[in-house]
């Protein structure tokens, strides 16, 4: 069973006076420690899919639903505790807050749960380290490279054991041996965590790293097959 189920999803946008859609009776499923890498164009949808599957735009049709739950039959402040829970986030701009650290970016999801902060740094520190970053937990983020940046991004994702990590473009902003570093850390956290994994990217070598691959092409998904 999907942990992630997309059934006959459809988003449209305004462009003046044209409807454009952005995803177009899409279904697909991600199911438990997978990870699925969905490639397409600039345009193609691919950041639609992902907010429409983090709960944070509501498509026209269809439905999507986390573990068997309608995702957009809870309330918002629902939905927030899901995506504070169940989900984490890898950007390709990597998000990060320059006053902190890097411990204490890490640390911050696990701080706005409650977490106590004590607790919450021991823990942005396991995971920075298993990372290969225990040398830079008092590091800014100006002072790290872009490659490391990332990494702290994904620390920071990964830190509170989501179920599903969203991957948006995670080596658009980087060289390409520090994106194949990336995608392959994103793999290995995959399959050492259980953690499922989907990510959207223009990067076709990205589809060697995932279990299994998925194309969009003006809102239109392709099948892919296992890799």
């Amino acid at each position: 069973m999907g942990l992630l189920c997309l059934d006959g999803v459809s988003k449209t946008y305004a462009s003046g006076s044209l409807r454009v859609g952005a995803l177009v009776d899409v279904s697909m499923q991600v199911v438990p420690g997978e990870f699925v890498v969905v490639t397409g164009p600039s345009g193609s949808g691919k950041s639609t899919l992902l907010h429409v599957a983090a709960g944070l735009d509501r498509p026209e049709a269809g439905s999507v639903t986390l573990d068997g739950t309608d995702v957009y039959a809870m309330s918002e402040r629902r939905r927030l505790q899901l995506r504070r829970k169940d989900l984490g986030f890898v950007h390709q701009f990597f998000n990060l807050l320059a006053p902190l650290s890097a411990v204490e970016n890490v640390a911050l999801p696990l701080v706005l749960a409650g977490v106590r902060p004590d607790d919450a740094r021991v823990e942005a520190e396991v995971v920075l380290a298993r990372l290969g970053l225990a040398d830079r937990f008092g590091h800014k983020p100006a002072e790290l490279s872009g490659g490391q940046q990332q990494r702290v991004a994904i620390a920071r994702a990964v830190v509170h054991r989501p179920r599903l990590v969203l991957a948006d473009e995670p080596t658009g902003n980087l060289d390409s041996k520090a994106g194949a570093g990336v995608l392959a850390l994103l793999s290995e956290l995959s399959e050492e965590l259980g953690v499922a994994v989907l990510l959207v990217t223009h990067d076709a070598s990205a589809v060697s790293f995932g279990d299994r691959h998925v194309a969009l092409t003006d809102g239109y998904l392709l099948s892919g097959a296992r890799v």
